[in-house]
């Protein structure tokens, strides 16, 4: 495997720079600089070994608290595929993993452009949220407003 196809995506320093310290601005998603909490959902059976290892470090990432294991399986699966496979020409499989990595905003530029926010805290202060779906609620208000846009 080539070093540059193998060392694309690095996971994150436990709470390491990039965090912000600062309040959220209007429409920014908190996901933590530490990567998602507790253990990878158990990765698909008909991944390789190597393929196993990519899906457990992919669940380890930022962004991952915002994926759904049976939603967004099939991108992160071809991911694990394309980071493991040798038998693509380099080139080929360069621009496949990009397009994915930025699709499920593993990259800082499809973060920006997700307005995902990396954060030191987790939960985000004063969030009152134990859970993703917690914190989400209480970014656009919390059920009460979800139950008014019915």
């Amino acid at each position: 495997m080539s070093r540059a196809r193998s060392q694309r995506w690095q996971e994150p320093s436990s709470a390491g720079p990039g965090g912000v310290d600062r309040p959220l601005r209007v429409g920014e998603v908190p996901i933590p600089a530490g990567g998602r909490p507790g253990p990878a959902p158990a990765p698909p059976a008909e991944l390789s070994t190597a393929g196993k290892a990519a899906w457990r470090r992919l669940w380890r990432s930022p962004v991952a608290v915002l994926w759904d294991e049976r939603s967004d399986a099939g991108p992160i699966v071809r991911l694990c595929e394309l980071m493991t496979r040798e038998d693509l020409p380099g080139t080929k499989a360069q621009a496949l993993m990009v397009a994915i990595e930025d699709r499920l905003g593993l990259s800082p530029k499809s973060r920006a452009q997700m307005r995902l926010v990396l954060v030191q805290q987790w939960p985000p202060a004063g969030s009152g949220a134990d859970d993703m779906g917690e914190v989400l609620l209480s970014i656009v208000g919390g059920d009460d407003r979800v139950e008014e846009a019915r």
